[in-house]
């Protein structure tokens, strides 16, 4: 199920602990508190997801790969080299060419080809099959950076953004609300009917 703050909101909405009810089966789902950023490993703190003019929150029923919800950012797409996520992660991280830009003193300490590689790699990807020119410093230099952990180093500098949308699981190990057809009914904080949707 995915809300999405209208484009014309004037405020941002906190929507952690809003509800949705199945008027098919009488079960809640419950929006939770999430991470931003999401931290690999450690415990990551969460807060409430807030959602300003056009953001969104994806709540799925399951449980979360990374074992918390969290708000995309331009380093998540990373995350899908490792985990499945579904529906997939936004891929829209740093361009490897300009998360590691090409220099002349770069290139003197870690190769032409090095660079040459760089510029060919799609976002969001490590390269997993490497030509033999590559040099061992280079090797080293890409498995640092060009990861989900490498990519959030750069946030530390300002280099990464957060995205639109927030990931919210529910770690159900049942299904929620109907396939074919059902009735939700989204509640705010206060048990106030925000909207219903009949399919």
């Amino acid at each position: 199920v995915v809300l999405r703050a209208s484009q014309t909101a004037s405020v941002a909405i906190p929507v952690s602990g809003w509800t949705i009810r199945s008027g098919l089966t009488g079960v809640y789902a419950t929006v939770p508190l999430a991470a931003s950023p999401f931290v690999q490993g450690v415990v990551n703190s969460v807060d409430t997801i807030t959602l300003s003019a056009g953001e969104a929150v994806l709540l799925t029923s399951g449980t979360s790969p990374v074992g918390v919800s969290f708000r995309e950012t331009t380093c998540t797409g990373y995350l899908s080299q490792t985990q499945r996520f579904s529906p997939p992660l936004s891929n829209a991280c740093t361009r490897p060419s300009v998360l590691l830009p090409r220099s002349p003193a770069k290139e003197a300490q870690y190769g032409t080809s090095c660079f040459d590689l760089i510029e060919r790699l799609p976002q969001c990807t490590y390269p997993t099959i490497m030509p033999s020119t590559i040099t061992p410093a280079c090797r080293s230099m890409l498995t640092d950076a060009l990861s989900y952990g490498g990519c959030m180093r750069s946030y530390e500098q300002g280099a990464v953004k957060h995205m639109n949308t927030w990931r919210a699981y529910q770690s159900s190990a049942n299904e929620l609300w109907g396939n074919s057809h059902d009735t939700l009914v989204l509640l705010d904080g206060y048990g106030r009917i925000v909207t219903t949707l009949s399919y």
